[in-house]
């Protein structure tokens, strides 16, 4: 049974800004199809540094950073260590219309988001409990403790959290599904961070982690999809409450 000390909270973090993200995204479009306009930037060619882009396009550097992860998982930037961002090598014209569809994407609404991330995870876990190993699973255990030291102190334990689903993500040995979960976690944490849930919260998703990992380390590939499942339905119905207003006394 976990204990857990209340840790009074004054305020609420900002956390990201839906909105914020979706603004820096449009804008770093807008400025790179103007380089391009301009000659200054052609398929391939390096895009400039982060500050120049808030000095000359007014960019913030904290979104900037988030929008420029964003065009890489679209495929419209690549990042190389040490050398810095670069423009996809497609064709202008391919690059032109990857752009204007990326405009034109709305941030995803919650419920969309939820059924997709179930549908992803649940296989994720289905999958490592096929393939896990005794390293595997032994780095789910230290995650789990991680996790429920932090919730025994009070605190959320969000990057723990994620820690663990991203581990059962690539535990499942799918390329495909560590790709689009890691791709759909940023936006999962923003909506976390954007609200205050009740202790108990903490403690519920705690045994239904807890559980999971029980079944990878088993290799019982049903029972693990089934906690999964039942974790993320659970998760993503008291976020849903949450973000509606709906009071969640302890």
């Amino acid at each position: 049974m976990l204990s857990i000390k209340v840790k009074k909270q004054h305020g609420t973090a900002p956390g990201f800004l839906l909105q914020d993200i979706q603004t820096a995204r449009t804008r770093l479009i807008v400025a790179i199809r103007e380089l391009m306009d301009k000659g200054e930037l052609e398929p391939g060619g390096r895009l400039p540094s982060e500050q120049e882009f808030q000095e000359r396009f007014k960019l913030n550097r904290h979104y900037l950073r988030q929008a420029l992860q964003e065009l890489k998982t679209f495929g419209i930037v690549d990042t190389r260590p040490q050398s810095g961002s670069y423009l996809s090598e497609l064709g202008t014209k391919a690059l032109d219309s990857l752009m204007t569809n990326v405009l034109a994407l709305k941030e995803p609404d919650f419920e969309s988001l939820a059924d997709t991330r179930t549908v992803l995870e649940t296989r994720a876990a289905e999958l490592a409990a096929r393939n896990v190993d005794q390293p595997g699973a032994e780095q789910l255990e230290r995650i789990l403790g991680e996790l429920r030291r932090e919730i025994e102190s009070g605190r959320r334990g969000l990057d723990e959290d994620y820690v663990l689903h991203l581990t059962i993500a690539r535990l499942s040995s799918s390329s495909v599904l560590v790709s689009v979960i890691s791709s759909l976690v940023p936006i999962c944490l923003r909506y976390s961070e954007s609200v205050q849930p009740p202790i108990r919260n903490f403690r519920r998703a705690f045994d239904e982690h807890a559980e999971i990992v029980r079944a990878i380390r088993a290799r019982d590939e049903p029972a693990a999809a089934r906690a999964m499942r039942v974790h993320m339905e659970n998760t993503f119905k008291a976020t849903f409450e949450l973000l509606k207003g709906a009071p969640a006394p302890d």
